[in-house]
């Protein structure tokens, strides 16, 4: 998947990760094949994907929640994208 334009590790990392649980219905973003919240690393991500406003968790440009987030809505493009072909 491309879109992970972050290049501080951190931000990449938490980029790839929240990738990595999106494509594995098995991992924590997930309660029996649900959006799993429950934390702001989820939140972030559901939100980048769903399209929700960023404010209410505060995600700031810089932190891994914003790497999150990013990482949601490319998961979603990526998905309507695949979804269209």
């Amino acid at each position: 998947m491309t879109g992970n334009r972050f290049k501080d590790p951190l931000l990449r990392r938490a980029f790839e990760v929240c990738v990595i649980a999106f494509n594995d219905l098995e991992s924590e973003f997930y309660v029996e094949g649900e959006q799993h919240r429950g934390a702001l690393h989820r939140c972030a991500f559901w939100d980048g994907f769903n399209g929700l406003d960023p404010r209410p968790h505060g995600i700031i440009p810089g932190t891994p929640a914003y790497a999150c987030r990013r990482a949601g809505e490319q998961c979603a493009k990526t998905q309507q994208n695949e979804e269209t072909k």
